[in-house]
């Protein structure tokens, strides 16, 4: 064990600023001027008299002290004796023992914090902050370490310094913030293992759910019932039966199936109700991930692995770019209404999402809020309204990211412009931006049919569309330099009118093809690929499609539209 020597020797006056606050000490400097203090120190005691005749005993660590006078916690005096060893480095007698010859100050020892295992840390410190801190170490850059009679351990990109005196442990260590728990020291101490080791041998922790399995073969039951009655001969309460079960799911630790039970439920009221917006697609496409599921944990496959988490988890990154491509609004049968924008990260090489959302009553108060939401100025303290933010490159220090690539808007999170607008052209988008459309697969999991992915393509031509009345679907063909074709697809909507009516016009006035790139949002829904715009780009400009667009009231704009329903304008 260091000895107290080696401890006086390390102290700082940023150690006594974190045993006491700034007006003791700056009190305690005054006075010492003014003061005389004698100080005998040993291997394990410092004992220090004052002029007036009070005594000071600290003994094996600088925390562990008492003092003659009347105060129950630390008071200046003892300030005072540690200030006096912190400006006079002579205070602190060498002996034999301090090197391999007389008078030779040797360094001490930190090895013994790299004792520390992943379930001691997860224990003392909880999940999350653990979690938090290992991130932060695995996506930063490397930290400043100093050995010397103390560790220093500096984080370049927050600007935080962790200290620890010989011996101490993690709780007793220094940290600059001065937050009573913080992140920092967790860091620190995964940063000087790997400079240490090479390597870090700590994960983050698991995130499987405890599941009820009972509900497996009723789930299972359920659907076959919907398929075998069919949708005409349903009997009209089977919606209310769904999000029963969606509540069941939730009490047996299946978020997974809590959500599409709960969206089946919708989508049943919704055909119950005989309402236009209900969506077969939609409805299938849950029923099939239902039997899945269900028959995959039947089968014998990891019934935690595929329940699904009821609250994503975010994890936080010291600093990263990001670089905005687009946003788009949209309206939930849910009864939510948001806008989400697009961001590209180089330094993850994968897209980022970031939403504004709020319950609405109807579609057209949606309308209203989403209007409000394109001119909100709250994230990241950045002060530009959101259809600007989705435009521009900016870095963001201390960002929180989820499971799901959805970014955080903490508070905590600070943000900077370096440009506006994105480089279309620039070299660090080119993992998403694609001139031949056969490329486009290989930006799906094979594992996962449901997830959304995002990019930006270069059509080398397009022709006018079609609009089917039945699905209210308008699909405009876009076609790559090799002639590869894909569809654009826009679902009418009160929130889509406008981006309808100017995809439809685009296609009609013929625009040269070099003079657009679309941001597109995909998604695999039964078996095809469906194609969603979400801006265009003219030259390095990203006019976001539901922002961007004037409202369709002239009436040769009016007369395509019209069309669409064979009505007059």
């Amino acid at each position: 064990m260091p000895s107290l020597k080696d401890q006086l020797r390390a102290i700082d006056e940023n150690y006594l600023l974190s045993i006491a606050n700034k007006g003791l000490l700056n009190r305690a400097q005054k006075e010492l001027a003014n003061t005389e203090i004698a100080i005998a120190i040993s291997d394990s005691t410092l004992e220090a008299t004052l002029k007036d005749g009070t005594t000071v005993t600290i003994t094996n660590t600088p925390g562990n002290f008492t003092c003659s006078c009347p105060a129950r916690t630390i008071c200046k005096h003892v300030v005072m004796a540690l200030l006096y060893v912190v400006q006079d480095n002579a205070a602190v007698p060498l002996s034999d023992e301090d090197g391999d010859k007389p008078g030779e100050l040797a360094l001490p020892s930190f090895a013994y914090l790299l004792e520390y295992t992943q379930e001691a840390l997860i224990k003392e410190y909880g999940k999350k902050l653990y979690d938090d801190a290992l991130s932060k170490a695995l996506n930063s850059q490397p930290s400043i370490i100093d050995e010397s009679q103390k560790l220093t351990i500096s984080m370049v990109e927050t600007a935080v310094t962790v200290s620890f005196l010989p011996g101490d442990r993690l709780g007793g260590s220094i940290c600059t913030c001065k937050a009573k728990e913080c992140h920092h020291r967790l860091e620190a101490l995964f940063h000087y293992i790997q400079y240490k080791t090479g390597e870090l041998r700590f994960s983050l922790t698991s995130t499987e759910a405890t599941v009820d399995m009972s509900i497996i073969p009723h789930a299972l039951s359920l659907v076959e019932d919907i398929y075998r009655i069919g949708l005409f001969r349903l009997p009209p309460d089977f919606s209310e039966k769904c999000s029963q079960y969606s509540t069941l799911c939730h009490g047996a630790g299946f978020a997974a199936l809590e959500r599409l039970f709960e969206t089946c439920g919708r989508e049943l009221a919704l055909y119950e109700q005989k309402n236009a917006a209900f969506n077969i697609n939609s409805l299938s496409k849950c029923l099939g991930a239902i039997y899945q599921i269900c028959s995959a944990v039947a089968g014998g496959k990891s019934a935690a692995a595929l329940a699904g988490r009821f609250k994503r988890q975010y994890l936080g990154l010291p600093k990263i770019r990001i670089m905005g491509i687009g946003a788009y609004p949209w309206y939930a049968t849910s009864g939510f209404c948001g806008v989400t924008a697009i961001f590209y990260c180089p330094d993850l090489k994968r897209p980022l999402t970031f939403a504004l959302s709020r319950p609405v009553d109807s579609e057209q108060q949606g309308l209203k809020t989403i209007n409000q939401f394109w001119n909100d100025k709250s994230a990241w303290n950045l002060h530009i309204s959101f259809d600007e933010l989705a435009k521009g490159e900016y870095s963001l220090t201390s960002a929180k990211i989820s499971d799901n690539d959805r970014l955080s808007s903490s508070e905590g999170t600070k943000g900077a412009l370096i440009s506006a607008p994105t480089e279309l052209d620039s070299e660090e988008l080119a993992g998403i931006v694609f001139e031949d459309f056969s490329q486009i697969k290989q930006l799906f999991s094979q594992e996962d049919d449901f997830n959304s992915v995002y990019a930006i393509l270069k059509p080398a031509r397009i022709e006018e569309g079609h609009f089917n009345r039945v699905t209210q679907e308008y699909k405009m063909p876009i076609f790559d330099k090799n002639d590869n074709c894909l569809y654009l697809t826009v679902r009418y909507s009160k929130i889509n009118e406008s981006v309808l009516h100017y995809c439809e016009t685009l296609a009609q006035k013929n625009v040269p093809p070099n003079a657009i790139t679309v941001s597109l949002a995909i998604s695999q829904e039964r078996f095809n690929v469906l194609i969603t715009p979400i801006a265009f780009w003219a030259g390095s400009t990203v006019q976001n499609l539901g922002k961007d667009l004037p409202a369709a009231k002239d009436k040769k704009r009016q007369s395509y539209f019209a069309k669409f329903f064979n009505t007059k304008p």
